[in-house]
């Protein structure tokens, strides 16, 4: 029997040379409402509410206090069940997490140091919590229905636990294969071909590996709604699980803590290199070679069509040459070795379609925006350099538009105007440029110093262009418009 005593006394020990030690404080407090010393505990309590960022944890604290929930600790794991759990629920609950956590133990070779606490709670969904240092706080959703479902979430959560590491992405694909591992019946992808068969059937945008390893859309796809559609967050889901099943089968030593170690230990964009490190063969950067070998003989691309289209959605604020063009485009693009001129088509088709989402105020498909970013990044220091500029000018327009804090968007205008400065000379898409950066300048406020006479000069610049002959003679009516509109102001 666990030695509750004792572990005060340790506690009292290393809070008596740091009194404010947040995860001891939360520890004490909790033993403390579990020996029935519930005047001690509020004294602990009202320490540990003082502290930043604790508000979850003390509304937690005091439900324990109020009695509207229960608090039982079994075999190491502390548990939280709403007052009118069954004592036949709770031990299954408390059963399965020892069963899930002895198999993760056997996986691992060790269990975690930390204080980890489970919840029962009435939501939806299941998450860890691991926003107090030192401890991991799972809750799970009382509406599972099913021991079958809970052993799932409780595999899931407990190998984020097991195996904690800062790349979302990674994270997930490990709790995604070890939950398929552990509890088949119930797991959210049950095997490599059903993530394989998601991935066929996925209609809209693929990251490249690179892109999903860099971790660059994890605070909009895992922790907040500010996306498109769910679909984006399962296509992350089965991304992930494909990527840690590939590293647990054919990386050469299929070392989990030594390549959780290495990401740790370096930045979410080096994540790419170090996971391929792992492997004799080269794995690629496009999900495609993992569900099918694309031929060496590509389809030919229709060029010049594919730009009429684009010009058609530019004037529209439209996206149907994404539809009609991208997937295959795509392809080509990552079959293909240093072929920028796809790579270009490519961005101007995603950008299409993200600006569509802007303009029609949808939320914004965040892998789209991610990928995109990288692939603008691919063209730095190539004869495509000035079309990159214009692209960053682009996709930072998208942030300018996402973001609220004030500081921030003062500093990415700037940033804008930069980059759409720097992209004004003779390129491919000089007139796209100019033509962007005059509706650019035309949206900026009046507060803000909007230069109508640098815009009419942006527009003299292209003006002869007559492949842009109908969204020029647009932007021109709104310029008059805007002039009159100041003339009479």
């Amino acid at each position: 029997m666990f030695d509750f005593n004792l572990r005060l006394e340790n506690i009292e020990a290393i809070l008596k040379d740091n009194p404010y030690r947040i995860e001891f404080l939360f520890e004490k407090a909790l033993i403390l409402i579990n020996v029935n010393k519930e005047h001690e505990a509020k004294e602990v309590i009202t320490t540990f509410t003082k502290l930043p960022g604790v508000d979850q944890h003390s509304k937690l604290l005091f439900s324990l206090i109020e009695r509207r929930n229960k608090l039982q600790y079994k075999d190491n794991f502390w548990f939280i069940f709403p007052e009118d759990s069954s004592n036949n629920f709770c031990e299954l609950i408390m059963g399965l997490a020892k069963r899930q956590s002895t198999n993760l133990k056997k996986l691992k070779g060790s269990t975690p140091d930390e204080l980890i606490l489970f919840e029962i709670t009435p939501y939806a969904t299941s998450l860890l919590d691991y926003s107090l240092p030192g401890v991991s706080y799972i809750r799970l959703s009382g509406l599972d229905g099913t021991l079958q479902k809970y052993s799932a979430a409780i595999a899931h959560e407990l190998s984020h636990v097991f195996w904690m590491t800062k790349n979302r992405v990674i994270s997930e694909g490990i709790a995604l294969y070890y939950e398929s591992a552990l509890a088949p019946d119930a797991a959210f992808i049950v095997s490599y071909t059903e993530a394989l068969e998601y991935l066929k059937n996925y209609d809209q945008v693929i990251p490249t590996i690179k892109t999903l390893l860099s971790n660059r859309f994890s605070e909009d796809i895992f922790f907040s709604r500010n996306t498109s559609s769910t679909k984006e967050q399962l296509l992350i889901y089965n991304l992930a699980f494909i990527l840690i099943h590939k590293f647990i089968h054919y990386s050469k030593n299929k070392n989990i803590d030594l390549l959780i170690s290495r990401i740790n230990r370096s930045e979410d964009e080096n994540a790419y290199d170090i996971f391929c490190s792992f492997f004799d063969n080269p794995i690629g950067n496009s999900f495609s070679e993992i569900v099918e070998k694309i031929s060496t003989k590509h389809e030919a691309l229709d060029y010049k069509g594919i730009e009429l289209d684009i010009l058609k959605d530019r004037l529209s604020e439209k996206s149907s040459s994404f539809d009609l063009h991208y997937k295959i485009v795509a392809k080509v693009d990552e079959g293909l070795t240093g072929c920028l001129k796809t790579t270009v088509i490519r961005i101007r088709l995603l950008l299409l379609k993200i600006y569509r989402q802007v303009n029609e105020k949808e939320c914004i498909d965040q892998v789209a925006l991610a990928l995109t970013e990288d692939l603008i990044q691919s063209l730095s220091n190539s004869k495509f350099e000035k079309e990159a500029f214009y692209f960053l000018a682009k996709a930072n327009i998208i942030r300018l538009l996402t973001t609220n804090d004030a500081v921030e968007k003062y500093k990415l205008l700037a940033l804008i105007n930069q980059l759409f400065e720097k992209s004004l000379d003779d390129h491919t898409l000089t007139t796209e440029a100019h033509i962007d950066y005059a509706k650019f300048k035309l949206s900026t406020p009046v507060e803000f110093g909007r230069d109508l006479n640098g815009i009419v000069r942006l527009v003299d610049d292209i003006e002869l262009d007559r492949l842009y002959h109908d969204e020029i003679k647009h932007l021109k009516e709104r310029i008059t418009k805007n002039l009159q509109d100041f003339l009479c102001v």
